[in-house]
């Protein structure tokens, strides 16, 4: 087998390809930062990088060139929500995309993120939602609109103890 089919093989025997706009997430091992990364002769991939690149019939850019996703999610590598940008681009998105999150009512915030803390995916909690996974991921680490995370924990504790009493 060509080294380029089986590349191509690789990747794409690890993605849940969906349709034309949604997510295609990747099923493989992911990076702690939550990029899909996987294995070829040569080392470790990135999946993001080599979707679009294959997608564009290219060999990947340099590292300093990012690959920037419109969907906010990480372990996207559908090549329509991705495209090549400067780090000063991707800080630009980032920050225009979660400030467009200030709209959602703090109480509906609180209930999004207690269901992240009650074991559900982020990815399935923004999908029913419609927001990006950053900007949950953002309150849920506490990195945005903190007295989100400080409530939903204030409420789980609660309910805890709420449960405990019954006993």
């Amino acid at each position: 087998m060509g080294r380029k089919r089986q590349l191509v093989e690789n990747l794409w025997s690890k993605a849940d390809v969906r349709g034309d706009d949604e997510c295609w997430n990747w099923q493989g091992h992911r990076s702690q930062q939550g990029y899909g990364v996987f294995c070829i002769t040569g080392g470790a991939r990135l999946a993001h990088r080599q979707a679009l690149a294959l997608h564009q019939g290219i060999e990947v850019p340099p590292s300093k060139v990012h690959c920037l996703h419109a969907c906010d999610n990480r372990a996207c590598i559908n090549p329509k929500h991705l495209r090549w940008g400067s780090n000063t681009e991707n800080m630009k998105d980032r920050g225009e995309r979660n400030a467009n999150y200030s709209w959602i009512e703090s109480e509906e915030a609180i209930f999004l993120v207690r269901r992240c803390l009650n074991g559900e995916t982020r990815e399935s909690v923004a999908r029913e939602a419609g927001i990006s996974v950053s900007a949950l991921r953002w309150w849920v680490e506490g990195r945005n609109r903190p007295e989100i995370l400080q409530q939903a924990r204030k409420l789980a504790a609660e309910s805890q103890t709420e449960q405990l009493s019954l006993f």
